[in-house]
């Protein structure tokens, strides 16, 4: 009998052992679930701050390019006019000093409406393709007042509406300006500039040509590290523009002697936005 209580008892001291150690394993898990869980929380909620930090970081950075982008042009474009009206004013002084008393004050006029126009552009980040080619069509009347020998051609495909599609202003009038500046230095008839206008696969194509002698002859007769200020601010704008525009810019100059023909070709794709009426 004493043999069978003895028995009992260990046995009971057993199932309170093994009791007491499924209650601290049964707490240990417990409490491995709890920090499980508040390890998750804190790692989602330092994942969500990081990310929001580098989400802020990022569109911070994205807005900061795209100001400097904005400034960029405003800075080229603002080089851009003080050289315009350089050469306006050289060829203003020159009738003066010829006692071109009426002629002078034509110029003067026509170049105070063109001026207007200019300022007017150069303020906006885009204007109506009309308004760009008036301003050079303006610029060819002015200039023709001092020698009258340049013939002005313009082509638009049927496909372009100018009062419904919108371009970074100042693209094209350097290019004139050049043309009549350097490409009829020789040449004192039948001088010809033509523009035409494009659309190929959705790309605004602007072709500028002239039949002077050709920028390989031109460069030939200056100095060659002497590179044109209207060329290279309109690269780095296309540069600038082409990512604002989230589109393909760029430009290329040519000689027409490797299509045998006589003078310069510039091609320059545009970018541009329409107007939705």
């Amino acid at each position: 009998m004493n043999t069978s209580i003895k028995r009992t008892g260990q046995s009971a001291l057993r199932e309170t052992k093994l009791t007491k150690t499924v209650e601290t394993t049964s707490l240990d898990l417990e409490k491995s679930r709890r920090n499980l869980l508040l390890g998750i929380i804190t790692f989602l909620v330092v994942a969500m701050v990081l990310g929001s930090i580098i989400f802020y970081l990022k569109l911070r950075n994205s807005k900061a390019k795209t100001q400097n982008i904005i400034t960029e042009q405003k800075l080229l474009r603002t080089q851009m006019t003080p050289h315009f009206i350089f050469n306006s004013l050289s060829v203003l002084q020159g009738m003066i000093l010829n006692k071109e008393e009426s002629k002078s004050v034509n110029y003067l006029s026509k170049f105070s409406k063109l001026l207007r126009i200019t300022l007017e552009n150069s303020r906006d980040k885009t204007v109506l393709l009309s308004q760009e080619l008036e301003a050079v069509e303006n610029y060819l009347n002015l200039q023709n007042i001092e020698n009258e020998k340049i013939t002005f051609q313009l082509y638009i495909e049927n496909t372009i509406e100018t009062n419904t599609i919108k371009v970074p202003p100042m693209l094209i009038q350097p290019f004139v300006e050049n043309a009549i500046e350097h490409a009829f230095k020789i040449q004192k008839e039948n001088c010809v500039i033509e523009i035409k206008l494009t659309l190929v696969d959705s790309k605004l194509i602007c072709v500028i040509l002239d039949n002077g002698m050709g920028i390989d002859s031109s460069e030939r007769n200056s100095n060659q590290n002497k590179k044109s200020l209207a060329t290279k601010i309109t690269k780095e704008r296309l540069d600038y523009l082409s990512k604002d525009f989230k589109m393909d810019a760029s430009i290329s100059i040519e000689d027409r002697s490797k299509y045998n023909a006589q003078g310069t070709q510039v091609t320059i794709q545009m970018p541009y936005s329409k107007i939705v009426l």
